[in-house]
């Protein structure tokens, strides 16, 4: 039988504005993947709790990347047997460090390159993911404004240029690194984008 998709998203805009459910809404809801779906993204602890055990990799997906996902729930799912459902708690922004740090030791590639971007992964694990044999974990870890000066000197020199063009863009990344960028046709844009070379530009 075909959804009424129309109805389908009056329903679920109807109880996603209710703090429970009813038996009647849950067994409609629950039986659903497309309103799971969405349930997945709601603020309903007791729905996410639940959602978190759904068979549906998509469905656990969206909970492990809902900020709203009790920490309880997240240290849960980041041992999930699917990789896709690791990599949405390793970028959900309420992931705490002691997960990120676990995630960050990941044999999925696109996993560890969420942890090198997600804000709460401590400076140590950045520091080690800098040197990550994957060029995507790399650039990921380039793109954190957290990623200490150290660690974005080296990713200077990366033979992955895209890499040290995110290098050049961030906000951490020293000033003597920069004025070698500047020289470069390709980098120079990087530095130009720079939040710190901006500022200095629009004082001027």
């Amino acid at each position: 039988m075909r959804i009424d998709e129309k109805r389908m998203k009056t329903f679920i805009k109807s109880i996603l504005e209710k703090e429970e459910l009813t038996e009647k809404e849950k067994l409609i809801a629950y039986n659903s993947i497309p309103a799971r779906i969405i349930l997945a993204e709601s603020e309903m602890k007791e729905v996410l709790e639940m959602l978190a055990e759904d068979w549906c990799i998509d469905v656990r997906r969206r909970v492990a990347s809902n900020p709203n996902t009790p920490i309880s729930v997240l240290e849960k799912l980041a041992e999930d047997e699917n990789w896709c459902v690791r990599e949405g708690v390793a970028e959900n922004p309420n992931t705490p460090a002691s997960v990120l740090e676990k995630l960050a030791e990941d044999e999925e590639t696109l996993v560890r390159g969420e942890v090198g971007e997600n804000p709460n992964t401590p400076i140590s694990v950045l520091e080690k993911l800098a040197n990550d044999e994957s060029d995507w974990v790399r650039h990921h870890v380039a793109r954190n404004p957290n990623t200490p000066a150290s660690a974005l000197e080296r990713l200077a020199e990366d033979e992955d240029w895209t890499i040290r063009f995110e290098v050049g863009k961030n906000p951490n990344t020293p000033i003597s690194v920069l004025k070698e960028f500047v020289k470069h046709k390709y980098l120079s844009d990087a530095v130009y984008q720079n939040p710190k070379v901006k500022e200095k530009l629009f004082k001027s």
